[in-house]
Formats: C-alpha cells, sequence, structure tokens
C-alpha cells in the first residue's frame, strides 16, 4: 500500500526537525510526489531512522525512500504444456527433444576431445 500526504509529512517534518532543514513549496510537493508513489511508510521511517543515527548530513530523498518490492505471483502452468508431459504425449516434440540431447551431447564429446 503506498505512503499517504500526512506519512510522507510525517517523514518531512522528522528530516526538518531534525537537520534544521528548510522545505520550500516546490521541494515539499517534490518530496510528496515521490514517497507518496513509490514509498513504503513502515520502511521509510525505518530508513530515516537508521540515517539520522548514523549521518550528519542532511538526507537526500533516496536516502528516506524505501519501497517494499512487488509481490511474486506464481502461475502455473497446465499439466499438458509441462516437457514430461509433451515428452510422453506428443512424438513430434519427443524426437525434437531427442534429437537436441543428441546433438548436446555431440558437441559436450567434441569439446572434451580438444583436451
Amino acid at each position: 500500500m503506498p505512503m499517504t500526504e500526512q506519512e510522507a509529512f510525517q517523514l518531512i517534518s522528522l528530516v526538518s526537525d531534525t537537520y534544521n532543514m528548510e522545505f520550500h513549496e516546490s521541494k515539499y510537493k517534490a518530496w510528496v510526489s515521490i514517497l507518496t508513489k513509490d514509498g513504503d511508510y513502515k520502511s521509510s521511517e525505518k530508513k530515516l531512522r537508521n540515517y539520522i543515527k548514523q549521518s550528519k548530513y542532511k538526507p537526500t530523498i533516496a536516502d528516506v525512500l524505501a519501497t517494499k518490492p512487488k509481490a511474486f505471483e506464481m502461475n502455473e502452468k497446465p499439466v499438458e504444456e509441462t516437457h514430461q508431459y509433451k515428452l510422453e504425449n506428443d512424438p513430434e516434440y519427443a524426437r525434437k527433444w531427442q534429437e537436441i540431447k543428441r546433438k548436446g551431447q555431440a558437441f559436450i564429446k567434441e569439446l572434451r576431445s580438444n583436451d
């Protein structure tokens, strides 16, 4: 879930208070835009607090912004599209696979003979 504008404001306030950093209107809008579009509040807050503990220099947006990785969606193939199923049930596919396998083995044998 993206960060809300209120959450972005809280992070900007923390930066402003901690580093005595001025946020004029255009800078504020830029930070809010980036934080609300891509940022995760809890991760960004944690990242900012760690930054504050470790650095005496004013942070950039990259020092504050933390994103959550997109959830991995596993798309299962139908059984009929699997390699094993095709080998067992599609003679043309099995023939092509055996030919590819034979060529691969011949190539490996040729490479080994050059040693």
